[in-house]
């Protein structure tokens, strides 16, 4: 139990390999503990090995067949190996033993949902909302919850920021449609670092930050997570899909951006953004090195970086190893305001950028970008189209296999080869 704990407390680290070792003594000293061969499956996941997994949730599946855990991390594993319908019949498995167990009802929703049945997907995905510890979901219990109300047509309703922040902008980006369907009286409580952005973007709706909110002195008939407008809008109109551009930045900021970024650059200008996600585990996913990143870039090319937090390091041995000029304003910081890391993305003729915060806000402002997709993403991503569902100005180059990029790159220096000659 000793070596287990510990195993867990390394894999929250980002210390899988090192996990692995603790979990193999685990299972050397006791070699029928369900938790021991779950974990180290789980953990084999996070290091993008679905095979070696697979064999070790079967081992729990066998000592303990039980448990809904086990089951729905062996969908996990066949949703990493592209095998999508043993990951339906683990997920459904999981079910049939716990009908109860959220985290089966969330992978069953997100799969619906890449199938394009948003029948299935909408009665289900309200369960994202009951997962330990995996969505930054935080009631602002202002008022009733939107599920103890039978009919929502016509309600004043107050919609709050739920999950991260790129989230926060592909979800409002779906309020015209929610307003369309279900209720224009409505009221949006967003991030700080978005406040001015709504504001500009929505000017005839009334936009609160979270401590605005405390203190007003209205009522409504309930409150829901922004990212519950999935489930009550219209998913199969194709009409609605995929959406044009809706936020606007603030004027000023933006001209700003327009002149500094003309004065740097002569000709066509591409963002770059290659690190993303919130957890160790996602960000070995969905993380690039940036130096093969730019060696399958025209050498001539103008490079922004859109990338945040500590990046110099990895920008000085780029630009040492490839020859490409990489402009990084290190002064701007999104997760303290976004003003102007929006500006820049809206004055910039391309983007190229992993699963991150970063293909929200340039398919919000519709900014052209090409998102270099992992396996099994963010369900919102799809799983085989190179469109984008959700904008217009998206398109995906897609992983085949978990963990090799090259196949990726080979696709992105094809396509961008002439980008800076045209």
């Amino acid at each position: 139990e000793a070596y287990v704990n510990r195993a867990t407390v390394k894999n929250d680290k980002g210390e899988f390999k090192s996990a692995i070792v603790d979990l193999k003594k685990a299972i050397e000293l006791n070699p029928i503990s369900p938790q021991a061969y779950n974990n180290l499956g789980s953990t084999y996941n996070d290091l993008g090995y679905p095979i070696e997994a697979e064999k070790c949730f079967k081992k729990s599946i066998e000592i303990k067949p039980n448990d809904p855990e086990n089951h729905t991390n062996l969908g996990v594993a066949y949703e990493y190996m592209g095998n999508h319908t043993d990951a339906n019949f683990y997920f459904e498995k999981a079910l049939e033993i716990d009908k109860n167990y959220h985290n089966a009802s969330s992978f069953l929703a997100f799969q619906y949902f890449q199938d394009g049945d948003y029948t299935k997907f909408q009665k289900k995905y309200k369960y994202r909302m009951l997962q330990d510890k995996e969505f930054n979901f935080i009631e602002l219990k202002h008022s009733k919850s939107y599920l103890e109300i039978k009919d929502l047509k016509d309600k004043h309703i107050l919609a709050y920021d739920e999950q991260g922040i790129g989230d926060e902008i592909n979800f409002i980006g779906l309020l015209p449609l929610f307003m369309k369907k279900i209720s224009k009286n409505i009221s949006i409580v967003c991030s700080e670092r978005l406040l001015d952005i709504y504001k500009f973007s929505f000017p005839n709706i009334p936009i609160y930050t979270r401590k605005e909110v405390k203190n007003l002195d209205l009522s409504f008939d309930c409150e829901m997570p922004i990212g519950s407008f999935l489930e009550l809008i219209d998913l199969k109109n194709e009409d609605d899909f995929p959406l044009d551009s809706y936020l606007k930045t603030p004027p000023l900021v933006t001209e700003y951006w327009k002149k500094m970024l003309s004065n740097i650059f002569d000709g066509k200008k591409i963002g770059i953004s290659w690190r993303g996600g919130a957890t160790p585990s996602q960000q070995l996913k969905r993380s690039l090195n940036l130096t093969e990143l730019m060696k399958n870039l025209p050498e001539n090319g103008n490079y922004i970086s859109l990338q945040y937090g500590g990046c110099e390091d990895e920008i000085e041995e780029a630009e040492k190893n490839t020859g490409r000029k990489i402009i990084h304003f290190s002064d701007i910081d999104p997760t303290k305001e976004l003003n102007n890391q929006l500006s820049i993305v809206s004055n910039l003729d391309h983007i190229i950028s992993i699963q991150s915060s970063t293909v929200h806000f340039a398919g919000a402002l519709g900014i052209p970008l090409t998102g270099l997709i992992s396996v099994s993403p963010d369900f919102r991503y799809g799983r085989d189209s190179e469109k984008s569902k959700m904008y217009k100005s998206v398109n995906f180059i897609r992983q085949h296999k978990i963990g090799e990029w090259d196949s990726v790159f080979n696709n992105l220096n094809n396509n961008f080869a002439n980008f800076f000659n045209n």
